[in-house]
Formats: C-alpha cells, structure tokens, sequence
C-alpha cells in the first residue's frame, strides 16, 4: 500500500505539547492501494500506533488513544496523549505494522494543577501577634513539574486571623527542611499572618481556583 502524511505536514518531524493532555489529530496518514485494479483506492480497517524508546517508568511517553482505524476515505488519525514525565520523547508512528515514521515530541510542563502546603501550617501563636512562621505553599502541574510565575491567592476561609498579603507569585525561594535547614525550592508562595484578637482556630487557603488549593490552619 502507499501511506501518505496528512498531519504534521510532509516534512514537519516535531511536535510539541504541555504533560496531561492530548494533541487531537497529531498524527494523520491516508492509506491508499499500491497496485492492481483498486490502485490509489482508500483501505479502510488500518490501524495506527505510537510508541517512544522511554522507559516507562523514567521518561517522557506519548501514545494514541483508543483503537483507531482508517475509515472509508482510508485516513486513519492519532490523538496523541502526553504523559509520564516532561522532556523529549523519541516517538515512532506505525501504520498498520507496514511503515515507521519518526517523530520528535516535547512534553512541557502543564498548567496549574496544585498546590501543596510546605510550612506553617498548624502554629500557635498569641492573640493580635503575627505568626512566627510565614505559610508557604508550591505549586506544581499536578505531575510534579514545579512551575514559577503562577498567580496564587490568599484568604482566610475562617476565623480573625489576618494576611499580610492576598495575592502572592510563584518563584524561587528558601524553604525549612526537616532538619531546620534553608532548602532552595521553586514555585513557591507565602504569606505573614497575623492572628485575630478573636481566640481559637482560623483557616487560610492558599488557592489557583475553586479546586485546586492548599488549606493551612492556624490557632490562638
């Protein structure tokens, strides 16, 4: 049979997309009769995969999603999913198990997936007094990609405790490790907070949106 390119364009080997999601319509091909009376006439029923020379455990990984086959105009199409890890996926697109092409894939890190709490969570303190600690929360792609420059919001969900700000951006910083050492970390945001004149239990979040978000709780 002839394979035909449709999608990269003929000559584009690289592709690139954020880790988590999927690239519709990444890889297209048309499969056509290579001879006989039926020649350049479309063959349905043939199937598409894509596999990376990644170890699975350890490096970037694309695939197609589902069981596609091509249909009656003979185009069969790949919706490439992104996963695993970020970084440069060497992937081999295989039509039908009669042709191999090659492609370059770069998973980049995804958006804003979470945000997780770091230090200052759960401090007492006096009453009218800021907390000895600020709170400092990181934020990732959901997968562990640390990601800097993500907007995050501060607000106390309850209780009188005050914030010294509301709205902090991720960046690089210094965290206390377990050992009550400096540790450099990146996406990190903080805040001070000073407790309410009001005694007992306040919740602060540290919040990207209605669910992703880091809840720290503090007392008097």
């Amino acid at each position: 049979p002839i394979i035909q390119q449709v999608a990269p364009n003929p000559g584009v080997t690289e592709l690139s997309g954020p880790l988590g999601t999927t690239l519709r319509g990444a890889f297209q091909f048309r499969v056509l009769a290579g001879g006989g009376p039926l020649l350049l006439q479309p063959i349905p029923g043939v199937g598409i995969q894509a596999t990376t020379d990644t170890d699975l455990n350890v490096g970037p990984q694309a695939a197609c999603e589902g069981d596609a086959l091509s249909d009656n105009t003979g185009t069969v199409t790949c919706d490439l999913r992104l996963f695993n890890r970020t970084g440069v996926a060497n992937v081999t697109v295989t039509i039908g198990g009669l042709e191999n092409f090659s492609f370059q894939v770069t998973i980049t890190p995804g958006a804003p997936g979470r945000v997780t709490a770091l230090q200052g969570n759960n401090q007492r303190g006096v009453a009218g007094r800021p907390l000895p600690q600020s709170l400092v929360a990181r934020v990732d792609d959901g997968f562990g990609n640390i990601l800097n420059g993500v907007d995050v919001t501060w607000r106390v969900v309850s209780g009188s405790a005050q914030l010294v700000q509301t709205v902090s951006r991720s960046s690089n910083g210094l965290i206390i490790n377990a050992q009550g050492q400096g540790e450099l970390s990146g996406g990190l945001v903080s805040t001070g907070v000073v407790l309410g004149n009001v005694p007992g239990e306040s919740r602060i979040r540290a919040q990207i949106s209605n669910t992703i978000f880091a809840e720290f709780t503090v007392n008097t």
